[in-house]
C-alpha cells in the first residue's frame, strides 16, 4: 500500500498527469485482500468511484488467482503483472483455468517476476512493495525508465530514511535489479490449465460460511443484503478454520528422531497453527503415508503415541516454533527438531495429514491432572487461526501495519 500510494504521488508530482488513487481495505491483517484503485490523466480527474476497467493488473501474491477473480476489472488489451514463484516459462501452467480463459479472452498482455526469490537474495526478507512498484511503471510508461527509478529511490529515500542507511541501501539494490528479473511470459493460443479455481471454502462448512463468509472472502462483501445476516448482529463462532488464508512462503516441519517433546513449539505459536496431541495406537489406523507419530516417552501415559503437526494453510510462517525449539541435532546443530521448508510442496500432504490429525480424539482434560506447559498444550485450543501477517507472530489482537496490494490504474 505504501509502495503504491508513493508511485501516484511521483505520477502527480513529476509528470504533467493528473492522478488518483482509491484504496480499498480489508478489516484483516496482511495477507488479507488490499487493493489499490490508481488512475492517471492528461486531464483533470473528476471520478468519484473505483476503477472498473484497468489498464494495468498487478497481483502482488500469488495465492490470490486460486481465491479471487484478479482479471475481472481488466479491460481488452490490458497489461497483467503477476508475482509468481516460477521460472517465467513455467507460471502458464501453474494458473486456473478460469484466469487463462481471461488472458486469452481479453488478449492480455502477461508478465512476471519471482519478486520474493529477488528481495530474498538482497536482504529484503518478504519486502517486495518496491520491486513491484518498480515494474509497474516499466510496465506502465508513464515515465521514462531512468526518470522512473531516480523517482522510486528518492521516494525511498524519504520513506525508509529513519530506519537507516542500510535498509535504504537494500531497497536501491533491488530496485536496480528489478527489472532483469521481470519477464513477459509467452501465451499459448489456447487454455491448458491442469485444474479449476478451487471453491473458497471447504463443501463441509456449514452453511452460514457457504453463503456469507465466501462472499466476502471471494471480496463480494458489498453485493451481500442486510437480510443476509443474524439479525441480532452476532457472527457465529469457530469460523476462521474454514477461510485457509495461506499465507506462508515457509512451514515447519516435524523431526520426530530428535524431539525431546516439550510442546514449546505448540506453546508459543499464536495462533494454534502447530499442535501437539498423544492419543492411542489404534488411532492411527487409516493414516496418510506421510502423518507422522512416534512412541510417547513420558512414564504419565506410557503406551501413547504423540505428534506434532502443521495446519499448512492458516501457519503465517513466523518461525516462533523454530526459534524456541530446544532440540538439536548433534551432528549438525543447524537442523533442529522444527526446521522452516518451503510450503508449496508441502500444501497438499500436511493439508491431508492436519484433518487426519483433527479427527483423533482430543485428549481427556480429565485424565491430566497436571497442568503445566507442556501438558497444556493436550488441550484443545479455543482460540485460533488470527488475521495476521505473513511472517507475523503478534497474537491476534495486536496492531500491525504490513499490507499486501494489487494495483490497478
Amino acid at each position: 500500500m505504501g509502495a503504491n500510494k508513493n508511485s501516484i504521488k511521483i505520477v502527480g508530482q513529476e509528470t504533467e498527469l493528473y492522478a488518483q488513487g482509491y484504496f480499498v481495505y480489508d478489516s484483516k491483517k496482511s495477507g488479507a485482500i488490499t487493493v489499490s484503485h490508481l488512475r492517471t490523466s492528461k486531464k483533470p480527474i473528476r471520478s468519484a468511484y473505483l476503477v472498473n476497467r484497468a489498464n494495468f493488473v498487478a497481483c502482488h501474491q500469488f495465492e490470490f488467482v486460486d481465491k479471487i477473480d484478479v482479471l475481472e476489472q481488466a479491460a481488452p488489451g490490458a497489461s497483467f503483472l503477476l508475482n509468481a514463484p516460477f521460472p517465467v516459462d513455467e507460471v502458464w501452467d501453474h494458473l486456473p483455468r478460469e484466469l487463462q480463459e481471461q488472458i486469452l479472452e481479453k488478449k492480455l498482455k502477461f508478465f512476471a517476476i519471482d519478486a520474493y526469490a529477488l528481495a530474498k537474495q538482497y536482504g529484503m526478507g518478504t519486502r517486495i512493495n518496491t520491486i513491484m512498484q518498480t515494474c509497474f511503471f516499466a510496465i506502465a510508461g508513464l515515465l521514462p525508465k531512468d526518470d522512473a527509478i531516480k523517482f522510486i529511490k528518492k521516494a525511498i529515500e524519504k520513506t525508509y530514511g529513519k530506519r537507516g542507511p542500510e535498509v535504504v541501501k537494500r531497497n536501491c539494490e533491488v530496485v536496480d535489479q528489478a527489472l532483469a528479473h521481470l519477464h513477459e511470459v509467452k501465451v499459448p493460443s489456447a487454455v491448458n490449465a491442469r485444474y479449476n479455481r478451487p471453491p473458497l471454502v471447504s463443501e463441509k462448512a456449514p452453511d452460514f460460511v457457504q453463503k456469507i463468509t465466501a462472499v466476502i472472502l471471494a471480496g463480494k462483501g458489498d453485493l451481500l443484503p442486510v437480510s443476509a445476516f443474524p439479525v441480532d448482529g452476532t457472527w457465529p463462532m469457530a469460523t476462521a478454520k474454514w477461510e485457509k488464508r495461506n499465507l506462508a512462503l515457509e512451514i515447519p516441519v516435524w523431526d520426530s528422531k530428535i524431539c525431546i517433546q516439550c510442546n514449546q513449539c505448540a506453546l508459543v505459536c499464536p495462533h494454534a497453527a502447530i499442535r501437539a496431541k498423544i492419543y492411542d495406537e489404534g488411532s492411527l489406523a487409516g493414516a496418510p503415508d506421510t502423518f507422522k507419530s512416534t512412541t510417547y516417552r513420558s512414564n504419565d501415559y506410557k503406551g501413547k503415541h504423540f505428534t506434532i503437526q502443521v495446519a499448512p494453510e492458516d501457519c503465517t510462517g513466523c518461525n516462533l516454533c523454530v526459534n524456541v525449539c530446544p532440540a538439536k541435532d548433534r551432528t549438525n546443530p543447524k537442523h533442529k527438531a522444527i526446521d522452516m521448508h518451503p510450503q508449496a510442496p508441502l500444501r497438499e500432504p500436511e493439508r491431508a495429514n492436519y484433518d487426519f490429525f483433527l479427527n483423533i480424539p482430543e485428549a481427556d482434560r480429565t485424565t491430566i491432572t497436571k497442568i503445566d506447559h507442556k501438558s497444556s498444550q493436550f488441550f484443545e485450543p479455543l482460540f485460533e487461526y488470527s488475521g495476521a501477517c505473513n511472517g507475523c507472530g503478534e497474537t491476534p489482537y495486536s496492531r500491525c501495519s504490513r499490507s499486501s496490494s494489487a494495483i490497478a490504474c
